[in-house]
């Protein structure tokens, strides 16, 4: 397979296992410990990677969902909680859900390697958000929660 058949190949997947994490339960349940719904979670989570932004600034980097969706959730998280540290406990979430689900899967340590180099060589030009996701520092450092979150950055280059 040539690297573009691999790649088209393999979107699907990591549009899927990249947001993974997000459907889980115990994701959920972090966003009700913070004291917001799960969508200020979602909204923030991903967009608060950026830092403390304006909600039009955040709409403008998901690009995809409707501006007042995005303010909604946007505004609602924060007036509890700074969405810096929302972007941070979604990160948390990716690597737990990671470290749990992805433990045990064949040629994991090969995965994590390729899932690395890619995003590290990967474009960012007019990606703001897959930028600042690449920016951010894995909190945990075992192999399931590497990979959870090369797939969460490289689905977050497919959106940009």
């Amino acid at each position: 397979m040539t690297p573009e058949q691999v790649a088209a190949a393999g979107k699907p997947l990591v549009l899927e296992l990249g947001e993974a994490f997000g459907r889980c339960p115990a994701t959920l349940r972090r966003a009700r410990l913070l004291g917001i719904s799960g969508w200020a979670f979602y909204i923030t989570g991903r967009a608060g990677a950026l830092g403390d932004v304006r909600a039009e600034t955040a709409a403008a980097a998901l690009g995809f969902i409707a501006p007042d969706a995005v303010a909604d959730g946007w505004d609602a998280a924060a007036r509890t909680v700074r969405p810096a540290e929302v972007a941070a406990a979604n990160l948390a979430e990716c690597c737990r859900w990671g470290a749990q689900h992805l433990a045990e899967v064949p040629g994991l340590p090969r995965l994590v390697g390729l899932l690395e180099r890619a995003v590290d060589a990967a474009d960012a030009s007019g990606m703001p958000l897959f930028a600042a996701w690449r920016a951010m520092p894995v909190p945990l450092d075992v192999p399931g929660a590497r990979a959870a979150v090369g797939l969460l950055r490289l689905r977050e280059h497919l959106a940009g």
